[in-house]
């Protein structure tokens, strides 16, 4: 199983670390516009070293993948920078409690939780 290789585990808790510690650096300087093309584009670096590293073949669909996403990134960080006002934590709070924020909030953590329900379910009876 592929959990019980140190080297893989090693290397997936680098990941899991760098990404937390990087994004909390990220979202601190950068806003959240631009942090999103960044994201699409480590696909996209993930994507590239999986063939040169790894040997992956690259098929004429991830060839266009890769495009759309490098297009879509690009399309983002162009014109996705909209002046926005300051919002004080009143006017976050009043934001965070609107009928259609609860609702939607609310759908999202319920379908996270059954997922890794049935993830954890899958893992815990062995799957296929």
């Amino acid at each position: 199983m592929l959990f019980n290789h140190r080297l893989w585990l090693l290397g997936f808790a680098i990941f899991i670390l760098s990404n937390l510690t990087g994004s909390l650096i990220q979202i601190a300087s950068l806003p959240v516009v631009i942090l999103a093309p960044l994201g699409a584009v480590s696909l996209l670096w993930n994507a590239f070293f999986a063939r040169l590293l790894l040997g992956d073949v690259f098929s004429p669909w991830m060839i266009i993948g890769t495009i759309l996403i490098a297009g879509g990134a690009i399309l983002i960080a162009v014109f996705g920078v909209v002046p926005e006002p300051t919002h004080s934590l009143d006017d976050l709070l009043e934001l965070f409690r609107r009928p259609v924020f609860v609702i939607y909030f609310s759908m999202l953590g319920t379908s996270v939780f059954f997922f890794l329900v049935a993830v954890c379910q899958f893992f815990l009876v062995g799957g296929t």
